[in-house]
């Protein structure tokens, strides 16, 4: 009789046991569910708060930006049929389509063969951020945006608890972007992407012993990459305040690097200031200070490409100049 009462208290508390790990992971579940809703919102609400001040701070500077997309390298040690190409594209209709106020140049772009193929290097194997800010300038564009696949590598993990804990297998996609800055040459964004999905115990192995990745998947992650990637890229240059460049001075006229695709019409005022100093930074990196405001001009014509302007006021008009919409 006690050695079955003693049974039963057995049985009773293993129950009571499952019953209290169940209950925790419902728990752990739920409170998931609603950490996971919670940052979907604040991220909503972090998003709108930023556009109401953007629109607050640039009020009077209604025009659209310009950033010029380079294509992306392969520096993974795999091969990636496509990638390249397939990416820029993708990107670039990302931006195009989702990002307000934006215009996006590629490397193919009309009237810009060959300029935003290669980007110029340092003797280190660095990217110039002098030399690429020139030619964004010289472009029209605001910011530039590069970035590399640096890596696909497969994983595995050791997932659950006690006697629930298995090995999954992944692979990790990581895709590193920088947007440089045309008025600076600094980078405003230098971030790294990375995706994971999972795969079968026999991709893995056929991974690990042929060194193949023949997995669709892959795709997928670079869509994937694409999507978070470009509303990082819209969220930073959106920030930026619109500048545009003088291109050229003779005599009276003033060519202007940006003209009606942008939003500048005849009778614009554009403010001017002075192209700034070149500073010396480490690794033989250039950058630059913007100077201060010398002029004020007066758009009297525009085609989609670039404006002619006349002087209003002021002086130290010269070719690299910013201009600024008053």
């Amino acid at each position: 009789m006690i050695q079955a009462i003693l049974n039963h208290k057995y049985v009773l508390k293993q129950n009571l046991d499952k019953v209290v790990f169940f209950t925790a992971c419902l728990l752990l579940v739920s409170a998931c569910s609603v950490s996971s809703v919670v940052k979907d919102t604040t991220k909503t609400i972090t998003k709108t708060t930023k556009k109401i001040a953007r629109e607050i701070t640039f009020a009077g500077d209604p025009l659209k930006k310009v950033i010029a997309v380079v294509g992306f390298e392969n520096r993974s040690l795999q091969e990636r049929d496509g990638f390249q190409k397939g990416f820029h594209k993708d990107l670039i209709e990302f931006l195009s389509t989702q990002c307000e106020d934006l215009i996006v140049l590629g490397s193919d772009s009309d009237g810009q063969p060959g300029r935003l193929t290669r980007l110029p290097k340092l003797a280190s194997g660095q990217i110039d951020n002098f030399a690429l800010a020139v030619i964004g300038r010289q472009l029209g564009a605001n910011a530039i945006v590069a970035g590399s696949l640096t890596n696909i590598r497969p994983m595995d993990e050791e997932r659950g608890i006690l006697w629930t804990k298995d090995t999954h297998y992944l692979i990790e996609v990581m895709i590193r972007a920088a947007v440089y800055d045309t008025e600076t040459a600094t980078k405003i964004l230098d971030e790294s992407f990375p995706r994971k999905f999972e795969i079968d115990e026999s991709e893995y192995q056929a991974i690990q012993n042929e060194n193949a990745y023949h997995v669709p998947q892959i795709n997928e992650a670079f869509r994937q990459i694409v999507s978070v990637m470009g509303e990082r890229v819209c969220e930073v240059v959106a920030e930026q305040r619109w500048n545009g460049y003088v291109t050229a001075v003779e005599e009276e006229k003033i060519t202007i690097s940006m003209g009606g695709s942008v939003g500048l019409e005849p009778g614009h005022i554009l403010e001017v200031f002075d192209s700034g100093r070149v500073l010396e930074g480490i690794d033989d990196q250039r950058f630059i200070s913007p100077g201060l405001k010398t002029a004020e001009i007066k758009i009297v014509s525009v085609s989609d490409k670039q404006a002619e302007a006349v002087k209003v006021s002021g002086r130290g008009l010269k070719v690299g100049s910013i201009v600024r919409k008053k």
